[in-house]
């Protein structure tokens, strides 16, 4: 994601009520780590090394991608999708799954493209179409913003605490 091109961004109050500094900058900052780990996941899934997904991923999202990379070298049958942001609405996630903690549930919409590739590398399928899903990103190690999950739709915010 190109920081000059960046979506609109709008940050629930309790989000702000939960961590003060979770606005401008450093929610331009947390958005644009969430891509960069959506790209090493594409790239961990083209090359079936879930080595890397540690570093991006925590709980049920890793255990997702995980699944998604035995899945591909099973069938031979990759799928990646990249993301085109229209506008975010930041929103407090209380814990699910896997999460023992509070998370930012990163609502996007926009266009997402997705290409299918065979065990070769060669591209078998592209499509294009509008999308809305929630991101969900937590420090759940202490330092990065990890994804956590990826939901559909519009997940539930807590109100402002």
């Amino acid at each position: 994601m190109d920081p000059g091109t960046f979506p609109a961004i709008s940050v629930d109050t309790a989000v702000t009520d939960w961590d003060p500094t979770l606005t401008g900058a450093a929610m331009r900052d947390i958005l644009l780590t969430s891509a960069q780990n959506l790209d090493i996941e594409n790239e961990a899934l083209l090359r079936a090394d879930p080595s890397v997904l540690t570093q991006v991923d925590h709980g049920d999202r890793l255990i997702e991608m995980q699944d998604r990379i035995s899945n591909a070298v099973a069938t031979g049958t990759t799928t990646i999708d990249r993301y085109a942001l229209d506008a975010v609405e930041v929103t407090l996630l209380r814990p699910f799954g896997k999460q023992d903690g509070l998370s930012l549930g990163l609502r996007a919409h926009g266009i997402v493209s997705s290409e299918t590739y065979d065990a070769a590398g060669g591209v078998r399928a592209r499509a294009t179409e509008p999308f809305s899903l929630t991101f969900v990103v937590r420090r759940a190690t202490g330092g990065r913003w990890l994804n956590v999950a990826v939901l559909p739709g519009e997940a539930d915010p807590i109100p402002a605490l």
